[in-house]
């Protein structure tokens, strides 16, 4: 049996010799909070920012978002945050699949999500 840790949508397969072969989807969510998968940082006041959507509040956060080679791109502390597709120094990331990790702090517990954002221009 296979356990995801990342939420998402995915596609089960069950094939016997005896059964004509039946595919059903799937969509896993977190119990934590939800986001998009893509953004569109161009400006058009649509899917400009990427952020999270509380289904519980954590009493701290730490967000980290990194680029390909595993640099630290963007960084945030707060359970508020948006990113707008930008790097520290403010210069416009480019088109591609960017992969995070958010640490979200809860009186007794602390729960970490890790998952793929795709930026497209």
């Amino acid at each position: 049996m296979k356990k995801y840790l990342i939420p998402g949508l995915f596609m089960i397969s069950l094939n016997s010799i005896h059964v004509a072969a039946q595919n059903k989807k799937i969509e896993i969510e977190n119990e934590y909070c939800s986001y998009a998968d893509v953004f569109t940082p161009n400006n058009d006041s649509i899917n400009d920012t990427w952020f999270f959507k509380w289904k519980q509040i954590p009493d701290s956060v730490s967000m980290n978002i990194y680029n390909r080679w595993g640099e630290k791109l963007f960084e945030a502390n707060q359970q508020s945050f948006v990113w707008d597709g930008t790097n520290k120094k403010g210069k416009k990331a480019e088109n591609g699949i960017y992969p995070f990790s958010a640490f979200l702090f809860y009186k007794n517990e602390k729960k970490v999500i890790n998952g793929m954002i795709t930026l497209l221009r």
